[in-house]
């Protein structure tokens, strides 16, 4: 086995550790489905993840407030999941 597989092999037993560890199990199903944003609000991103929401550059450039970043941040969120 050579070291890229031994990597691969140690990412995939910490991912899967995780989720046997209860990852998300505190987090509604409806929003594990990915059918309701996670978070409702900047403020409770914030609270719950310890990071500041930030824009990005081509946010800012598109003018968009921080309140439709946010929007777009969770819509791309639960297009990741699917």
């Amino acid at each position: 086995m050579n070291g890229e597989d031994r990597l691969s092999r140690l990412i995939d037993n910490i991912v899967n550790q995780s989720f046997n560890d209860g990852f998300g199990r505190d987090l509604p199903s409806d929003v594990l489905s990915g059918s309701r944003p996670r978070y409702s609000s900047i403020k409770e991103y914030t609270e719950r993840t310890g990071k500041r929401f930030r824009m990005t550059k081509q946010q800012t450039e598109k003018g968009l407030t921080r309140e439709e970043s946010f929007a777009e941040f969770q819509q791309n969120l639960s297009k990741r999941k699917k």
